[in-house]
């Protein structure tokens, strides 16, 4: 049972918490630290249905952004969720794209791109029978969202998410 409260509770809280710590590379060495070249660029996410692939890691633009592309697989979505220190803008590349963004959906044409702000709650979907593709550019770039990526993913994967 302590188990599962600490998954249910402390986990995501530790991820919020932490989630939303942008690059800064003046005040701490911590965050100019490059990640190991082997380490994959594409994670996938089983649970959520979705791959995320790195076209650009915080450190790679000396902070100015994050920019992961997800490939999210036929009606598959991600739960709603907020980040409290930077901006996501959502870019459609490919397929039909929805964007929720504190209650209202938006649906993307080709390259339309819509901003969640820190704060707003948000969650993306799609109806559509083939895979879509879309980018969220990050700004400023962070590390933390990206580390968070991988554990998260990694603890989707291992079925020890809610």
């Amino acid at each position: 049972m302590i188990g599962l409260v600490l998954i249910v509770f402390v986990v995501p809280f530790i991820f919020v918490a932490f989630l939303g710590v942008p690059f800064n590379p003046v005040e701490s060495a911590y965050y100019r630290l490059v990640p190991p070249e082997n380490l994959n660029r594409t994670i996938n996410n089983g649970q959520a249905r979705h791959y995320t692939t790195f076209l650009r890691k915080a450190h790679e633009t000396e902070g100015d952004y994050t920019l992961p592309e997800i490939t999210r697989v036929p009606d598959g979505s991600n739960g709603a969720h907020f980040q409290q220190s930077f901006p996501e803008k959502f870019t459609r590349v490919e397929g039909l794209t929805f964007v929720h963004v504190n209650g209202s959906g938006y649906r993307l044409g080709p390259g339309e791109s819509i901003r969640a702000e820190p704060g707003d709650v948000h969650y993306f979907l799609t109806t559509d029978t083939k895979r879509l593709f879309f980018q969220v550019r990050i700004e400023p770039g962070s590390q933390g969202f990206e580390k968070a990526l991988y554990v998260l993913y990694g603890l989707e994967n291992d079925g020890l998410t809610v």
